[in-house]
């Protein structure tokens, strides 16, 4: 059935075919699951979980789509309703989905659910058995990150990162975002979410940052995951982005089979970077959210 020929009709016929539930699973870590039946036979199912970190910082329960797939386009639209109806009754303010940008079909679902896009991504690959890392330009002095650094660069985090989604979508306060912003740096060099985040500096004055981290993926494979890469305004144009980057790609060298960093589309500066330092394009993807304050 093709999207522009589904009405409301064609929906309600579609669920008098089949036996539709929701399970609602443990909410003490907020998961909830849309299961789409048809004669015993699963042909949906979509899984959310509450985005912890989120709600707590904006103070309103956020949940994220994890996992969604369907047979067709109507089995996508009532799957997704059953689990909008569902994070509903679990008090959901904001659901979030990113999907893969060849998705059509769920794309446009959601559009029809009142979905709005709010992010269009790009993740590059390197292989550093494949290609040796570029080496850094001169001049630019990079290391492993001090407290005193990590407190210099915070404001730097709330002032580089505007193509962000959080910056994007109108249900997030600017201020929010802008703390969500430092806590993420923080959180990567004291709380465990990088490895090691690597700093340029000039003197005593910390100038940008890079955060590396190694994550396990199938068969025994190890990614090198580069979340965040910033430099200060005041000191951009002097190739410190692009020593950052070698650098980390050196880390990265022993320690993984791949290296993966993801940026929005529009980026342009950070995409002439990575392509800059051997990275080539992987995958792309589109964020989508709808708030449900008031939402029916």
């Amino acid at each position: 059935m093709r999207l522009e020929q589904l009405t409301s009709a064609a929906v309600r016929d579609l669920q008098s075919r089949h036996t539709s539930a929701v399970e609602v699973g443990p909410l003490a870590d907020g998961a909830l699951h849309a299961v789409l039946l048809r004669d015993e036979r699963l042909e949906g199912i979509s899984s959310v979980v509450r985005s912890a970190f989120d709600s707590d910082l904006f103070g309103a329960p956020i949940f994220r789509v994890t996992h969604a797939a369907a047979v067709d386009a109507a089995a996508f639209e009532l799957v997704h309703r059953l689990m909008l109806d569902g994070v509903r009754r679990a008090g959901a303010r904001q659901l979030v989905r990113r999907i893969d940008a060849a998705s059509f079909a769920e794309l446009w679902t959601l559009q029809r659910l009142g979905f709005r896009i709010v992010d269009i991504g790009v993740t590059f690959r390197l292989a550093p058995s494949e290609q040796a890392p570029p080496d850094p330009p001169g001049g630019v002095e990079v290391g492993p990150a001090t407290d005193r650094q990590i407190a210099q660069l915070l404001d730097t985090a709330t002032s580089i990162f505007r193509t962000s989604h959080f910056y994007v979508d109108p249900f997030y306060p600017e201020e929010q975002a802008n703390e969500l912003h430092r806590r993420w740096l923080s959180n990567c060099h004291h709380g465990g979410l990088a490895d090691v985040v690597l700093t340029s500096r000039e003197g005593d004055v910390a100038t940008g940052f890079v955060t590396c981290k190694v994550v396990a993926a199938a068969e025994g494979r190890r990614i090198g995951d580069i979340a965040l890469v910033g430099v200060h305004r005041q000191h951009q144009g002097k190739r410190i982005g692009t020593a950052l980057v070698a650098h980390a790609l050196r880390w990265f060298a022993s320690r993984c089979d791949d290296v993966h960093v993801r940026t929005q589309a529009i980026n342009y500066g950070a995409v002439n970077l990575y392509e800059k330092c051997g990275f080539r394009l992987l995958a792309s993807d589109i964020t989508l959210s709808k708030g449900l304050e008031g939402d029916e």
